[in-house]
This record gives C-alpha cells, sequence and structure tokens, in this order.
C-alpha cells in the first residue's frame, strides 16, 4: 500500500463496488481530508448511491447527536478520520464506531494524521478498516497501510500468483526501496517508542520540536507550532 489515499481508494473500489447499489448512502463528516471524500463521490456517481456528511459545529466538533438520525436502513459504510488534518480535532472514534455497528454500518477510519500523536489499537477501536501513511509518521513517502478485519477482507480476496518467486520479488523491490530510503524508516521505531504519559518521552519529543523551531532563520524554511483543539498542530512550509 502506497499510503491512506490508495487504501481509501481500495476500499472504494472494491468493497463499495461490490456492496452498494443505487440508493444506498455513505456518510462522511465534514472534518474529512479530501482523500477521505473524493473517493466516495466517484463511487456514488459510478454506483448511483448517495454522500451524506456529519456536520462540525462552531468549536470544530462533530455534532454527533445528528449521528443517529444519518444512519438509515440505506447507509452503507461510514468513513471518519480519527483526527483532523486542519483542526487537530480529535474525534470520538470508538463511540462512533460503537453506534454505527449498533446499526450493522461497518466503519473506516483515516488515521493519517492519529498515529504519530497517540497509539492505535484497531481491535480497542473495533473499526472495520484502518488506513494510514507512512511519510506522515516521520517515514518515506510511497508506503503505508490499510488495516481490515479478516471477516470484512475474506470476501474480497483474489488468488494469489502461483509462482512463489512473483511474491518474493514483489517483496523484494519493497524491501529495496525501504533500505534506499535508509533510516527514515526508524521513524515507525521513534514513535513505537513514544510514551505520550511518560515525562522522559515527553522531553525527548519536545527536543525535537525546540530543534525543528531553530532551522526556521535558515534555508527560507519557516515553522510555526500551535495548540488546536486536540492535537499540537506544526506546519512546515
Amino acid at each position: 500500500m502506497r499510503g491512506a489515499t490508495e487504501g481509501i481508494n481500495l476500499v472504494a473500489q472494491s468493497w463499495g463496488r461490490r456492496y452498494l447499489e443505487p440508493g444506498d448512502e455513505i456518510l462522511v463528516t465534514h472534518l474529512e481530508h479530501h482523500a477521505n471524500i473524493v473517493p466516495w463521490q466517484m463511487l456514488c456517481e459510478q454506483q448511483g448511491a448517495r454522500l451524506k456528511y456529519i456536520p462540525v459545529d462552531k468549536h470544530g466538533d462533530l455534532v454527533l447527536d445528528q449521528l443517529d438520525e444519518l444512519l438509515t436502513p440505506r447507509t452503507r459504510i461510514l468513513a471518519v478520520t480519527h483526527v483532523s488534518n486542519a483542526l487537530g480535532t480529535v474525534n470520538p472514534v470508538r463511540d462512533i464506531i460503537r453506534r454505527a455497528h449498533a446499526r450493522g454500518v461497518p466503519v473506516l477510519v483515516d488515521g493519517a494524521q492519529a498515529l504519530q500523536h497517540f497509539r492505535v489499537d484497531v481491535q480497542e477501536l473495533d473499526c472495520d478498516f484502518y488506513a494510514f501513511s507512512g511519510h506522515k509518521m516521520f517515514g518515506p513517502t510511497g508506503i503505508g497501510v490499510l488495516y481490515g478485519k479478516a471477516s470484512v477482507l475474506e470476501p474480497l480476496l483474489i488468488p494469489l500468483p502461483s509462482n512463489p518467486d512473483q511474491g518474493l520479488a514483489l517483496s523484494s523491490a519493497l524491501l529495496v526501496g525501504l533500505i534506499e530510503e535508509g533510516c527514515k524508516i526508524l521513524a515507525v521505531v521513534f514513535l513505537a517508542a513514544y510514551d505520550p504519559d511518560s515525562t522522559e518521552s515527553h522531553q525527548r519529543y519536545e527536543k525535537v520540536l525546540n530543534n525543528i523551531k531553530e532551522v526556521k532563520s535558515r534555508d527560507g524554511i519557516i515553522v510555526s507550532v500551535g495548540n488546536a483543539n486536540d492535537i499540537d498542530l506544526m506546519e512546515v512550509v
């Protein structure tokens, strides 16, 4: 998987085209990145379905009082961002997933903005799909992960090549690409070791941020760090 965007598109064009029929509904939110809107818009056009949105209040939070009303017998999937890329809002995805499942609706979570800030347990969330990108975790571009429950993925499986060397060649090519990126992949190790509840981990993280801010006077790099809602946002231009 080359990133969260490809993962979301894959779900839309595989799971979505298999199960959506004319008149069905897809539910997203007004906090979504375009990567979690456009694939569903395209799917709706292809299948004759309807795209609906959970609104956002003036504080940048989802208006979840309307969730039960927006989930109808025609809702086939709910797609929601774990953390807003624009506002930093951390959505209560566990509660959203629970309420959607109570109505028989599977949930895809766009986790591209979440994993670099806190640990995510997909089994605890009970999401059906979870997508994220390597470059959002301080790693290389062009890699990512799409998680899916076995019960959801099994009906979509296709036979793998009968020649095992073909699969080996693909894996080796990916490995070479990762090696060429060098130590960038260590970002995953950094995130895995980072404990937001640990004072020592927090101090190391703050040191990294301070070092980044110090480069703002060099090489035309502008760095701004600020707190918006639930997540510290750092923008590098």
